[in-house]
């Protein structure tokens, strides 16, 4: 495939590189976007930094919240790990179950510091709508 700006610009161009994002990334970038029109949520994350790794069987994501910013990054070190079945991942980006709960009910692991659950905890849950 050619480089994305050697392609001429018109409407039959399609970067497939967004066709293969998983649904995990699709549903991430959605909350992410989600995130960005509440400037309230980016206030409390100033000056704060979170790495997480969401990986099911198959999919894994990176995501990085630092200095009132939130993206999905390439594999790098994590500081908290969450493993669990897909469909659990994907009703935590979609809001409709809390990480809290879902430690309690769920087979999912979660790995790293307890502040670091609790800020990921509070970003989901103001996120919402």
């Amino acid at each position: 495939m050619q480089d994305k700006e050697s392609v001429p610009r018109n409407k039959a161009y399609i970067d497939y590189r967004i066709l293969r994002c998983t649904l995990m990334e699709q549903l991430a970038k959605s909350f992410i976007q989600e995130l960005e029109q509440k400037q309230h949520v980016f206030q409390v994350l100033q000056n704060r930094r979170l790495t997480v790794h969401f990986h099911s069987e198959a999919e894994h994501l990176y995501l990085r919240i630092e200095d009132g910013r939130a993206d999905v990054i390439s594999p790098i070190e994590c500081e908290m790990e969450i493993y669990g079945p897909k469909t659990t991942l994907t009703h935590l980006f979609q809001k409709k179950i809390k990480l809290r709960q879902l430690m309690k009910e769920q087979p999912i692991q979660i790995k790293g510091p307890f502040r670091s659950i609790l800020l990921l905890e509070t970003i989901l849950y103001l996120g919402k709508n």
